[in-house]
C-alpha cells in the first residue's frame, strides 16, 4: 500500500472475515432497473447480456466475463435490457465499523469493474460453490462458502495485477513472487530466487511460505498450471507443445501435474477449446435453483430495495 494511503481508509486482505448474506443465479428476459441500499458489498458476475450500474463514480457497463463490485452506499442502481444471466452475492467482508471500506489488493483498491478475462471461469466456480453450499448447515458448508469468497477475490486480484509491470516500490518478497511467475518455461532454482533477496535458500523458503501461505515451488507450479489452462483454451498448441513451453520434459509428466492440481486431464481442456461458444449458458441441469435467493441457515431480515 502506498505511504500516502492510510490503512484506516481501506480493508487489507488480512482483515477479511467474509459473511455471505445471499447468493443467486439470475436469468431475466425483460427490462429492469434496480435502485437499492444494502449494508454490504454486492458482487455481480455477468454470464450473458449487459449490465449497467450507476455508482458514485457514474455509469459503468459490464459485459460477459466482467465482475462488478459495488460498495454499500446510500443508493446504488443497476439494470439491464433483454435476456441477461448473472450471478449476484451480497457479502460483508469485515466487522463494523469497517465493513463498508474498499478492499486493497497489492498496490491498488479492488475496482467497481474488473475484466476477468481467463479468470472468469475461476470466479464462476466460486459463485457456484456459494450457490450449492450457502443454505446447508454445518462447519464444512460454512468453510466452503468462506473459501469461495477468497477464491472470487483471488480471481479479481490475479486479473488486476496480470498486466502490470513490477513496481519499484514492491518489497523483496513481492519481487520474488513476480520472479516465480515469470519465464515459466525456463529452469529456476530456489538458490537463484534466494539470491534476488540476498538471503539463504532455507530462509527464503520459510519466509515465502510465511508471507504467501505456500512454498515457492508450489507457487511456481500453480503459476505454470494457470498458464497451461490459458494456452490450452486458446487452442493454438497441442498438449505436448504446451508442456514443452512450460519446461516439462514430456507430456506425461505435464499431464500428471495438471491432473493433480486441477482434477482433469489437459486433453479435456484442449478439447473444450474446439467446442463452439454458446452465448447463453444451459441452466437446465443446474445443481442449484435459479432466480431464487439462497440464504444461510437462520438468517433473518431483508435488505431494502428502493
Amino acid at each position: 500500500m502506498p505511504k500516502s494511503t492510510s490503512s484506516e481508509q481501506y480493508l487489507t486482505v488480512d482483515e477479511i472475515r467474509p459473511r455471505v448474506d445471499f447468493v443467486c443465479l439470475w436469468r431475466i428476459a425483460d427490462e429492469q432497473w434496480y435502485p437499492y441500499r444494502v449494508p454490504s458489498h454486492q458482487f455481480l458476475l455477468v454470464e450473458s447480456g449487459i449490465i449497467r450500474a450507476r455508482t458514485s463514480t457514474g455509469i459503468i457497463t459490464a459485459v460477459p466475463g466482467d465482475l462488478l463490485c459495488l460498495r454499500p452506499l446510500e443508493r446504488n442502481e443497476y439494470g439491464f435490457s433483454g435476456e441477461t444471466v448473472y450471478f449476484e452475492a451480497h457479502m460483508t467482508l469485515a466487522e463494523p465499523p469497517r465493513q463498508g471500506l474498499p478492499l486493497w489488493l497489492d498496490d491498488r483498491p479492488l475496482g467497481e469493474l474488473t475484466r476477468l478475462g481467463e479468470h472468469a471461469a475461476r470466479a464462476r466456480r466460486a459463485f457456484e460453490t456459494m450457490c450449492l453450499q450457502l443454505d446447508r448447515p454445518g462447519a464444512q458448508a460454512r468453510l466452503s462458502v468462506a473459501a469461495a469468497v477468497h477464491e472470487l477475490l483471488a480471481a479479481a486480484a490475479a486479473t488486476s495485477t496480470a498486466g502490470a509491470a513490477t513496481p519499484q516500490r514492491l518489497d523483496g518478497w513481492q519481487r520474488a513472487r513476480f520472479l516465480l511467475e515469470s519465464e515459466l518455461g525456463r529452469p529456476l532454482t530456489m538458490a537463484r530466487a534466494a539470491r534476488e533477496l540476498g538471503v539463504g535458500v532455507d530462509h527464503f523458503i520459510r519466509g515465502f511460505r510465511r508471507r504467501f501461505g505456500v512454498s515457492p515451488l508450489a507457487y511456481r507450479t500453480r503459476a505454470k498450471m494457470r498458464q497451461a489452462v490459458v494456452e490450452l483454451l486458446r487452442g493454438e498448441q497441442s498438449v505436448k507443445q504446451v508442456a514443452r513451453g512450460l519446461g516439462f520434459s514430456d507430456a506425461s509428466s505435464f499431464a500428471r501435474a495438471f491432473r493433480a492440481h486441477l482434477g482433469v486431464a489437459p486433453s479435456e481442456i484442449r478439447a473444450a477449446a474446439d467446442q463452439p461458444a454458446r452465448p447463453m449458458p444451459d441452466l437446465g441441469d443446474a445443481l442449484f435453483p435459479t432466480n431464487r435467493h439462497i440464504r444461510p441457515p437462520g438468517l433473518s431480515g431483508q435488505f431494502r430495495w428502493g
